[in-house]
């Protein structure tokens, strides 16, 4: 029997480590069948919101129907579309579910509004008219709809009451969040209970390709799972209310369901309640999803982990989420879990030394390393660690950590340099964490992220946490096995400098040739503005090379024409101001005119041309002009990206003039733009690409 639990743990890495290497996400082939449902997709439709955006949901859409049992019999599932913007619109009612194929092709040829971003009529048509019989609705059927949005709401309390009064329909709702822009707690008030599983983020468009096997594997189960009500422990509901529904994979790799305890072989959606009322033989596991536990790794010897952190000379600091998606009393059994960590340690001046900060969207510092030196003060400081509830700005809490605890003048040298992160992975700052991260492990510090929960975010704590992700990123299901198993994260924590670490994090894996300009408004900046700026582009020649796929070049705005002002022509104060109102400025419209395809070296593979334009809020970018020129730049097949530096530029003008939200690379302030903007090139270009046909060499 241990061989086979080893062999199956085994399997599971050897698929984490794959699904690492290859770029890719290693999902199976799903399908949802055997209980009825009524499912209605809402899509935002507003003006936030990008053609290719729009597509992208239409194309996560017809994936959901592909999984999902369509027709019209009374054992299938019925679907629905609705999109809003300054009003909701039905665009597919459930009663026109008959033939999957047509329902894929209505689905592609949904056209995209524009307008604001009236969540709360979407939420009331969906209530109103969406489920009414004489549209396709059945009676008795689960009720379930899936809430896409990029952005906040024009009215965020309305859309609360919607949502309310749509769960108190019976109506189950997922709230899926797409980018950065989104509300937390707006996201949080519409999704049903638990949160953790009807509440879904992507952190871009090109994420919900990563995401939409578990968006279909938590519709499947809400279909068929009863409602929290009836989640006793004698089930009332006859088991075939389970049996007849499969979740199917056609993975080769099947895991015997005698050799894994049910915590470690059902999938990471299924609820405790259905483990209670479902045979062991119906609900396959899905191999793929297998987390990389290391649970065979705990020392037998239940003192080892004290043996291995004996005299470890190391500063450990813990960075704990205390946000409004975690609850009271999951976030005190994450603290006891620390503190049984902390005891463990060898604490001294010259041996380990422990801190701690708990975060929300604020940061609140609760232990140093310097009062962390002792024992017993630091175990009574975590024992009193208050809950604070709020939004999750990981990447402001991983910057102050960067700047204020790993700061080379506080560290001791020789000393490990360790932070453990306590999260949900459902950061609001999703780049600026990422970032944060890679300047963290940049500088020495190796990451550890745990999660807690079936419904954390995979994506997220893989891109926080040090590699190899099977050693440094820890998921354990409930709040409960954090408490039992904390053994294995002390036992990791002080062995990690035997641990061997991979470099892959400044590879660059680009693999279409590239030429990039960087355009700079100098003229606009000015000296000290425009230094930072190449600066910064000289770190990101570096950091990816110039000699391989990618070329470089630097353009810049052309001199505004003479005007001085003669001496003696000024006659008085009206005077001077009119003409300091008629001085002239170089424009970001006549910079973009300068952007031609000559500009560009022929090259034999017909490489992709881009413009990286600089913007802060001293470039007006209300300039007529701005949109003619970019359609100018698009024509010639030259993609247009933009760094945005600070926080005082109207994003939805952007995206409105010039680019998309995921072409879009925002950095906080110039001081930062030198060591962000390397690290952010690097996710958007170093990636790699499929060449398009049509832009392969041609052979003559």
């Amino acid at each position: 029997m241990k061989r086979s639990l080893f062999t199956t743990l085994l399997t599971g890495l050897l698929l984490v480590s794959l699904k690492q290497t290859s770029g890719f996400a290693i999902t199976p082939r799903l399908k949802c069948s055997g209980t009825p449902a009524d499912i209605v997709f809402v899509l935002d439709s507003s003006s936030s919101m990008w053609e290719p955006h729009f597509k992208k949901q239409l194309d996560f859409v017809t994936y959901m129907v592909d999984h999902l049992d369509i027709g019209m019999g009374p054992e299938q599932v019925r679907v629905g579309v609705e999109i809003f913007s300054d009003s909701a619109h039905v665009k597919i009612n459930l009663n026109e579910s008959a033939e999957k194929e047509l329902l894929k092709s209505k689905i592609s040829q949904i056209n995209r509004l524009l307008g604001d971003t009236n969540t709360a009529d979407a939420l009331n048509k969906l209530r109103q008219v969406m489920f009414k019989p004489e549209r396709g609705s059945r009676p008795g059927v689960k009720r379930v709809a899936l809430i896409l949005t990029d952005g906040a709401s024009m009215d965020e309390a309305a859309t609360q009451v919607a949502a309310k009064a749509c769960r108190d329909a019976n109506i189950q709702l997922f709230a899926i969040g797409i980018g950065h822009k989104t509300s937390l707690s707006e996201l949080i008030g519409i999704a049903s209970e638990p949160k953790g599983k009807f509440l879904i983020r992507a952190p871009t468009y090109e994420h919900l390709d990563y995401i939409r096997d578990k968006v279909v594997r938590r519709t499947c189960y809400a279909v068929v799972t009863k409602q929290p009500t009836t989640t006793s422990t004698t089930s009332t509901h006859a088991p075939t209310t389970t049996t007849t529904t499969t979740i199917a994979t056609t993975t080769t790799t099947p895991v015997p369901s005698t050799t894994v305890k049910p915590t470690s072989t059902s999938l990471p959606e299924s609820s405790t309640t259905e483990s209670t009322t479902t045979k062991s033989t119906t609900a396959k596991p899905v191999t793929s999803n297998i987390k990389p536990t290391t649970d065979w790794l705990i020392p037998a010897d239940k003192n080892q982990d004290e043996r291995a952190c004996r005299n470890k000379v190391a500063d450990v600091f813990f960075l704990l989420d205390s946000s409004s998606s975690i609850r009271t009393d999951e976030f005190k059994k994450q603290t006891n879990a620390i503190e049984d960590i902390v005891s463990k340690f060898d604490i001294g001046p010259t041996k380990t030394r422990v801190g701690l900060s708990v975060f929300t969207h604020n940061y609140n510092p609760v232990l140093s390393f310097d009062s962390g030196d002792n024992k017993a003060a630091a175990l009574k400081k975590i024992r009193h660690i208050l809950y604070m509830g709020g939004g999750t700005k990981t990447g402001k809490a991983l910057h102050q950590i960067r700047s204020h605890v790993f700061n080379e003048a506080l560290v001791r040298p020789g000393a490990e340099r360790i932070l453990i992160v306590f999260t949900d992975g459902m950061s609001s700052d999703y780049e600026r964490t990422s970032a944060e991260a890679n300047l963290l492990q940049e500088s020495g510090v190796k990451i550890f992220v745990v999660g807690i929960g079936p419904d954390v975010d995979q994506i997220e704590l893989q891109d926080i946490a040090s590699k190899p992700s099977t050693e440094f990123v820890h998921t354990f299901a409930t709040f409960d096995n954090l408490l039992t198993e904390s053994g294995l994260l002390t036992y990791k924590t002080c062995t990690v400098n035997d641990q061997t670490f991979t470099k892959d994090r400044n590879a660059c894996n680009a693999t279409w040739p590239t030429d990039i300009v960087f355009m700079v408004s100098k003229n606009r900046f000015g000296h000290e503005k425009t230094q930072r700026i190449l600066k910064a582009s000289a770190e990101v020649i570096g950091k990816v090379g110039s000699n391989g796929v990618f070329r470089f070049g630097t353009m810049f705005d052309d001199c505004p024409p003479s005007q001085e002002i003669a001496i003696g022509s000024i006659s008085d104060q009206s005077q001077m101001m009119h003409e300091i109102i008629k001085l002239e400025y170089s424009s970001l419209a006549s910079l973009l005119g300068k952007l031609d395809s000559s500009l560009f070296p022929s090259t034999p593979w017909n490489g992709r041309k881009v413009g990286l334009i600089f913007l802060d809020k001293t470039i007006d970018i209300n300039d007529p002009r701005i949109v003619s020129q970019a359609r100018h730049a698009l024509s010639q097949n030259i993609e247009l990206y933009v760094v945005i530096i600070g926080d005082d530029v109207d994003m939805r003008r952007v995206q409105t003039v010039l680019v998309p939200k995921e072409r879009i690379i925002n950095v906080y302030s110039y001081k930062t733009l030198v060591s962000y903007l390397p690290l952010m090139f690097a996710k958007r270009f170093c990636v790699p690409h499929q060449i398009p046909d049509n832009r392969k060499p041609t052979i003559a």
